[in-house]
């Protein structure tokens, strides 16, 4: 399975896609950061498979992947080659669905780019839904009418092709009328052979709407948020309420801890990722006065964690073990989003520190 990741310029398709695969996708706050597509595999979790593997033991336990593509951002114009806009279509074609992610935030920071790269307009997500679907329309239209004239030459020698000449003309028309090819109404028969065109606008599609953190906190009053999910119910499309950019900090803080358990043998390495693990965290508050008072005190917190490490290990030998299992219940208390139990879960790690460095 291969899934699109699409939208307009600067909506959050590189951050979401980073959050997905922990891929590192470059992501900025100006059109087309992404020209090339980034690739990512993501294993499915199974938990049948891991009991499979758990009773016979083999020797190399192969999940189910998901395949994600970060599509650089399109314009309106882009079925007419505007900013690259052939390329990134045919980059959407290789795919087997599509995640449409829709701005639904505003920030006055990061650009809102619709048809001019230069041009800031207001937030607008049905605008923004109805530009991408407008550009994948017009593109299956120039593909559907090169099969109308295909079927009709070939209907000469041969009247079986009349019928798909009439399919493909009925779709053209209701193309035309600005519909994707998704709410076309048609027989199993005749869908069969508008499934034959390939078409941009038949793919499955879901709606991943990006709100900030205030407005994913209370999504269901977030006005954009709502306009996306009742386009969705009227398309008989799914909806994804999002924060990308919570997702990868997240997602940024799991790598690290990951890593963390990685290299609990090795202490030099291990406090190298317990820095960075919490450098994260204050990433993620957006509190420029604690990401600038932990960055000058960098050097001389790894100096300390590691001496005070290395004598601890001496007298306790399961420090490492308990300060993994720290991080682990800080992780999931933010995942959880009880601000309650991360304070306890930070204030429980900080004492045990303390502890650490004051009797080993």
């Amino acid at each position: 399975m291969k899934l699109g990741i699409v939208g307009l310029p600067n909506v959050g398709k590189s951050t979401l896609f980073n959050a997905i695969t922990n891929a590192g996708a470059e992501s900025a706050n100006y059109p087309f950061c992404t020209i090339e597509p980034n690739v990512g595999m993501v294993a499915v979790p199974d938990k049948r498979l891991d009991k499979l593997a758990e009773m016979y033991e083999p020797d190399k336990k192969t999940p189910a992947v998901i395949e994600f593509v970060d599509i650089a951002g399109l314009v309106k114009g882009a079925s007419q080659g505007a900013g690259l806009g052939n390329k990134f279509l045919e980059n959407i074609r290789r795919t087997d669905a599509i995640v449409h992610v829709v701005r639904c935030f505003d920030d006055e920071n990061i650009m809102h780019v619709v048809a001019d790269a230069g041009t800031n307009v207001p937030v607008d997500p049905l605008g923004d839904i109805e530009t991408i679907d407008l550009e994948l329309i017009m593109a299956d239209l120039e593909m559907v009418n090169r099969r109308v004239e295909k079927a009709a030459k070939a209907a000469k020698g041969d009247k079986k092709f009349l019928h798909e000449a009439e399919v493909f003309r009925a779709l053209a028309e209701h193309l035309n009328a600005g519909k994707s090819a998704r709410t076309f109404d048609c027989g199993p028969e005749d869908r069969a052979i508008v499934e034959t065109a390939d078409l941009l606008s038949l793919k499955p599609i879901i709606y991943a709407a990006n709100m900030d953190e205030a407005g994913f906190a209370d999504h269901e009053n977030n006005r954009y948020f709502r306009m996306v999910r009742d386009l969705a119910q009227k398309e008989g499309a799914q909806v994804l309420p999002i924060c990308a950019k919570l997702e990868e900090d997240i997602a940024q803080l799991e790598y690290y801890y990951e890593k963390m358990k990685e290299f609990r043998h090795d202490v030099n390495q291990f406090v190298d990722y317990d820095s960075m693990f919490h450098m994260q965290v204050a990433v993620a508050t957006h509190n420029k006065l604690l990401m600038s008072t932990m960055m000058a005190s960098k050097d001389s917190f790894e100096n300390g964690i590691r001496l005070a490490m290395r004598e601890s290990l001496t007298q306790n030998p399961r420090v490492i073990d308990v300060t993994i299992e720290l991080h682990g219940k800080i992780i999931e208390a933010i995942k959880s989003g009880d601000y309650q139990t991360a304070y306890t879960a930070m204030r429980e790690h900080i004492s045990y520190v303390n502890l650490t460095v004051k009797y080993g």
